[in-house]
Protein backbone atom coordinates (compact mmCIF):
# COMPACT_ATOMS: atom_id res chain seq x y z
CA UNK A 1 0.00 0.00 0.00
CA UNK A 2 1.31 3.41 -0.94
CA UNK A 3 1.83 5.47 2.19
CA UNK A 4 1.36 9.14 2.86
CA UNK A 5 4.15 11.58 2.13
CA UNK A 6 5.87 13.68 4.77
CA UNK A 7 3.93 16.74 3.53
CA UNK A 8 0.38 15.49 3.06
CA UNK A 9 -2.08 17.73 1.28
CA UNK A 10 -4.93 16.66 3.50
CA UNK A 11 -5.58 14.92 6.79
CA UNK A 12 -8.91 13.14 7.20
CA UNK A 13 -10.77 12.74 10.46
CA UNK A 14 -12.30 9.28 11.02
CA UNK A 15 -15.80 9.29 12.55
CA UNK A 16 -17.69 6.16 13.62
CA UNK A 17 -21.42 5.92 12.94
CA UNK A 18 -23.19 3.23 14.95
CA UNK A 19 -26.28 4.96 16.36
CA UNK A 20 -29.20 7.05 15.11
CA UNK A 21 -27.92 10.38 16.44
CA UNK A 22 -24.53 9.80 14.78
CA UNK A 23 -26.17 8.94 11.45
CA UNK A 24 -28.40 12.02 11.64
CA UNK A 25 -25.39 14.23 12.38
CA UNK A 26 -23.51 12.73 9.43
CA UNK A 27 -26.43 13.39 7.07
CA UNK A 28 -26.55 17.01 8.22
CA UNK A 29 -22.84 17.38 7.52
CA UNK A 30 -23.13 15.87 4.04
CA UNK A 31 -26.13 17.95 3.01
CA UNK A 32 -25.51 20.58 0.36
CA UNK A 33 -21.97 19.56 -0.59
CA UNK A 34 -20.82 20.41 -4.15
CA UNK A 35 -21.90 18.10 -6.96
CA UNK A 36 -18.77 18.62 -9.07
CA UNK A 37 -16.28 17.31 -8.36
CA UNK A 38 -18.11 14.58 -6.43
CA UNK A 39 -18.23 14.93 -2.66
CA UNK A 40 -18.86 11.29 -1.70
CA UNK A 41 -16.41 8.41 -2.19
CA UNK A 42 -17.55 5.05 -0.86
CA UNK A 43 -16.69 1.42 -0.31
CA UNK A 44 -18.41 -1.50 1.40
CA UNK A 45 -16.49 -4.36 2.96
CA UNK A 46 -17.51 -7.53 4.76
CA UNK A 47 -19.53 -9.44 2.17
CA UNK A 48 -18.51 -13.07 2.72
CA UNK A 49 -18.99 -14.97 -0.52
CA UNK A 50 -20.15 -18.52 -0.01
CA UNK A 51 -21.95 -17.67 3.22
CA UNK A 52 -25.11 -15.79 4.11
CA UNK A 53 -23.37 -14.35 7.19
CA UNK A 54 -22.10 -10.80 6.75
CA UNK A 55 -20.67 -7.97 8.76
CA UNK A 56 -21.15 -5.06 6.43
CA UNK A 57 -19.15 -1.89 6.93
CA UNK A 58 -19.39 1.20 4.76
CA UNK A 59 -16.77 3.92 4.46
CA UNK A 60 -17.83 7.34 3.12
CA UNK A 61 -15.02 9.79 2.45
CA UNK A 62 -15.68 13.48 1.80
CA UNK A 63 -12.61 15.46 0.72
CA UNK A 64 -14.57 18.70 1.05
CA UNK A 65 -15.05 18.02 4.78
CA UNK A 66 -11.76 16.13 5.27
CA UNK A 67 -13.84 13.43 6.97
CA UNK A 68 -14.35 9.69 6.63
CA UNK A 69 -17.43 8.12 8.14
CA UNK A 70 -17.28 4.43 9.01
CA UNK A 71 -20.72 2.85 9.27
CA UNK A 72 -21.54 -0.56 10.72
CA UNK A 73 -24.54 -1.35 8.53
CA UNK A 74 -25.50 -4.39 10.59
CA UNK A 75 -25.72 -2.26 13.75
CA UNK A 76 -27.65 0.51 12.03
CA UNK A 77 -30.16 -1.85 10.41
CA UNK A 78 -33.48 -0.10 9.66
CA UNK A 79 -31.98 3.27 10.62
CA UNK A 80 -30.38 3.34 7.17
CA UNK A 81 -33.84 3.94 5.77
CA UNK A 82 -35.51 5.77 8.67
CA UNK A 83 -33.03 8.01 10.49
CA UNK A 84 -33.07 11.43 8.84
CA UNK A 85 -31.31 14.77 8.89
CA UNK A 86 -32.88 18.09 9.76
CA UNK A 87 -33.66 18.35 6.03
CA UNK A 88 -35.51 15.01 6.20
CA UNK A 89 -32.79 13.22 4.20
CA UNK A 90 -32.03 9.56 4.90
CA UNK A 91 -28.98 7.55 3.92
CA UNK A 92 -31.24 5.54 1.61
CA UNK A 93 -32.36 8.69 -0.18
CA UNK A 94 -28.75 9.84 -0.59
CA UNK A 95 -27.71 6.52 -2.11
CA UNK A 96 -30.72 6.46 -4.44
CA UNK A 97 -30.49 10.15 -5.41
CA UNK A 98 -30.04 10.92 -9.11
CA UNK A 99 -28.43 14.29 -8.31
CA UNK A 100 -25.82 13.20 -5.74
CA UNK A 101 -22.84 11.46 -7.33
CA UNK A 102 -21.41 8.48 -5.45
CA UNK A 103 -17.94 7.27 -6.46
CA UNK A 104 -16.98 3.62 -5.96
CA UNK A 105 -14.03 1.73 -7.32
CA UNK A 106 -16.35 -1.15 -8.26
CA UNK A 107 -19.96 -0.67 -7.22
CA UNK A 108 -21.22 -4.20 -7.87
CA UNK A 109 -20.62 -5.65 -4.42
CA UNK A 110 -22.09 -2.58 -2.73
CA UNK A 111 -25.11 -2.67 -5.02
CA UNK A 112 -25.80 -6.33 -4.25
CA UNK A 113 -25.39 -5.87 -0.49
CA UNK A 114 -27.54 -2.74 -0.29
CA UNK A 115 -30.31 -4.11 -2.48
CA UNK A 116 -30.50 -7.49 -0.75
CA UNK A 117 -30.23 -6.07 2.74
CA UNK A 118 -32.17 -2.83 2.54
CA UNK A 119 -33.94 -2.62 -0.82
CA UNK A 120 -31.66 0.25 -1.86
CA UNK A 121 -31.07 0.80 -5.57
CA UNK A 122 -27.85 2.74 -6.11
CA UNK A 123 -28.18 5.64 -8.54
CA UNK A 124 -25.81 8.21 -10.05
CA UNK A 125 -22.69 6.11 -9.51
CA UNK A 126 -19.24 6.61 -11.02
CA UNK A 127 -17.03 3.50 -11.05
CA UNK A 128 -13.29 4.12 -11.18
CA UNK A 129 -12.78 0.63 -12.63
CA UNK A 130 -14.87 1.41 -15.72
CA UNK A 131 -13.44 4.92 -16.09
CA UNK A 132 -9.91 3.52 -16.18
CA UNK A 133 -10.85 0.85 -18.69
CA UNK A 134 -12.38 3.42 -21.05
CA UNK A 135 -9.22 5.55 -20.96
CA UNK A 136 -6.83 2.63 -21.52
CA UNK A 137 -5.34 3.68 -24.85
CA UNK A 138 -3.15 0.65 -25.57
CA UNK A 139 -5.93 -1.90 -25.06
CA UNK A 140 -8.40 -2.05 -27.95
CA UNK A 141 -10.12 -5.20 -26.68
CA UNK A 142 -10.81 -3.85 -23.16
CA UNK A 143 -11.89 -7.26 -21.91
CA UNK A 144 -10.11 -7.40 -18.53
CA UNK A 145 -10.71 -5.18 -15.53
CA UNK A 146 -7.86 -3.78 -13.45
CA UNK A 147 -7.67 -4.31 -9.69
CA UNK A 148 -7.85 -1.45 -7.21
CA UNK A 149 -4.34 -2.06 -5.89
CA UNK A 150 -2.90 -2.14 -9.41
CA UNK A 151 -4.33 1.30 -10.21
CA UNK A 152 -3.12 2.77 -6.91
CA UNK A 153 0.40 1.64 -7.79
CA UNK A 154 0.11 2.46 -11.51
CA UNK A 155 -1.01 6.04 -10.83
CA UNK A 156 1.44 6.44 -7.94
CA UNK A 157 -1.31 7.56 -5.59
CA UNK A 158 -0.08 9.02 -2.32
CA UNK A 159 -2.66 8.40 0.39
CA UNK A 160 -3.46 11.32 2.69
CA UNK A 161 -3.12 10.93 6.43
CA UNK A 162 -6.00 10.30 8.81
CA UNK A 163 -6.58 10.67 12.51
CA UNK A 164 -9.02 8.73 14.65
CA UNK A 165 -10.31 8.33 18.16
CA UNK A 166 -9.09 5.32 20.12
CA UNK A 167 -12.57 3.81 19.79
CA UNK A 168 -12.68 4.17 16.00
CA UNK A 169 -11.76 1.19 13.84
CA UNK A 170 -10.63 2.03 10.31
CA UNK A 171 -8.96 -0.46 8.01
CA UNK A 172 -10.28 0.49 4.56
CA UNK A 173 -7.43 2.79 3.61
CA UNK A 174 -8.02 2.32 -0.12
CA UNK A 175 -11.08 4.58 -0.03
CA UNK A 176 -8.65 7.48 0.44
CA UNK A 177 -7.32 6.84 -3.07
CA UNK A 178 -10.67 7.35 -4.79
CA UNK A 179 -10.68 11.18 -5.05
CA UNK A 180 -7.27 11.18 -6.73
CA UNK A 181 -8.14 8.32 -9.07
CA UNK A 182 -11.45 9.94 -10.02
CA UNK A 183 -9.72 13.22 -10.83
CA UNK A 184 -7.13 11.53 -13.05
CA UNK A 185 -9.53 9.33 -15.00
CA UNK A 186 -12.32 11.89 -15.28
CA UNK A 187 -9.86 14.35 -16.83
CA UNK A 188 -8.64 11.74 -19.31
CA UNK A 189 -12.18 10.69 -20.10
CA UNK A 190 -13.71 14.13 -20.62
CA UNK A 191 -10.78 16.33 -21.64
CA UNK A 192 -8.48 13.94 -23.45
CA UNK A 193 -11.14 11.39 -24.37
CA UNK A 194 -14.32 11.45 -26.44
CA UNK A 195 -18.05 11.75 -25.83
CA UNK A 196 -18.40 8.18 -27.11
CA UNK A 197 -16.48 6.75 -24.15
CA UNK A 198 -18.38 8.89 -21.66
CA UNK A 199 -21.60 7.39 -23.02
CA UNK A 200 -20.12 3.87 -22.89
CA UNK A 201 -19.07 4.24 -19.25
CA UNK A 202 -22.47 5.60 -18.24
CA UNK A 203 -24.33 2.71 -19.85
CA UNK A 204 -21.96 -0.01 -18.63
CA UNK A 205 -22.09 1.26 -15.04
CA UNK A 206 -25.90 1.23 -15.01
CA UNK A 207 -26.01 -2.29 -16.43
CA UNK A 208 -23.38 -3.61 -14.01
CA UNK A 209 -25.31 -2.35 -11.00
CA UNK A 210 -28.65 -3.59 -12.31
CA UNK A 211 -27.17 -7.04 -12.84
CA UNK A 212 -26.69 -7.38 -9.06
CA UNK A 213 -30.37 -6.67 -8.22
CA UNK A 214 -31.61 -9.12 -7.07
CA UNK A 215 -28.53 -11.23 -6.46
CA UNK A 216 -27.71 -14.60 -4.96
CA UNK A 217 -25.58 -13.64 -1.95
CA UNK A 218 -23.63 -16.90 -2.10
CA UNK A 219 -22.12 -15.96 -5.48
CA UNK A 220 -19.23 -13.61 -6.17
CA UNK A 221 -20.25 -10.58 -8.24
CA UNK A 222 -16.68 -9.33 -8.61
CA UNK A 223 -15.76 -10.89 -11.95
CA UNK A 224 -12.63 -9.53 -13.61
CA UNK A 225 -14.30 -9.88 -17.00
CA UNK A 226 -15.22 -6.58 -18.61
CA UNK A 227 -18.70 -6.06 -20.10
CA UNK A 228 -16.93 -4.92 -23.29
CA UNK A 229 -15.13 -6.76 -26.07
CA UNK A 230 -13.75 -5.67 -29.44
CA UNK A 231 -16.77 -6.57 -31.59
CA UNK A 232 -19.24 -4.92 -29.22
CA UNK A 233 -17.13 -1.75 -29.04
CA UNK A 234 -17.01 -1.57 -32.84
CA UNK A 235 -20.76 -2.07 -33.15
CA UNK A 236 -21.43 0.64 -30.58
CA UNK A 237 -18.96 2.97 -32.29
CA UNK A 238 -20.65 2.42 -35.68
CA UNK A 239 -24.05 3.23 -34.17
CA UNK A 240 -22.62 6.32 -32.48
CA UNK A 241 -21.02 7.54 -35.72
CA UNK A 242 -24.28 6.99 -37.61
CA UNK A 243 -26.05 9.17 -35.05
CA UNK A 244 -23.38 11.86 -35.40
CA UNK A 245 -23.83 11.88 -39.18
CA UNK A 246 -27.60 12.06 -38.82
CA UNK A 247 -27.21 15.01 -36.45
CA UNK A 248 -24.97 16.77 -38.99
CA UNK A 249 -27.48 16.34 -41.79
CA UNK A 250 -30.54 16.98 -39.66
CA UNK A 251 -29.80 19.57 -36.94
CA UNK A 252 -33.22 19.03 -35.40
CA UNK A 253 -32.46 15.34 -34.83
CA UNK A 254 -32.38 16.09 -31.12
CA UNK A 255 -29.07 14.69 -29.80
CA UNK A 256 -27.36 17.13 -27.42
CA UNK A 257 -23.72 16.03 -27.27
CA UNK A 258 -22.88 18.64 -24.64
CA UNK A 259 -24.27 16.27 -22.00
CA UNK A 260 -21.23 14.06 -22.61
CA UNK A 261 -18.70 16.72 -21.58
CA UNK A 262 -18.75 15.24 -18.10
CA UNK A 263 -19.50 11.82 -16.68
Amino acid sequence: MTTASSNPVQCFRIISVNFAYQLEAMLDRLHGLPASPPSLYLNITGLDHGSSATTLKMAIASPQLSEIYTLNLDSLGHLICSAHSSQNITLKSVLESSTITKVFFDGRQASAALFNGYGIRLCQVHEIQMMELATRRDDHHKERLASWQKLIEQEQVVLPLWKKDSSTYFSDQRVLSLPQLWSKYHRRLTVDGTAFWVAMVRQATKERLLSTQPHDRTKNVLSSQSPWYEELIQDERDTWNDDVCTQAWYPDYGMDYSIYRHL
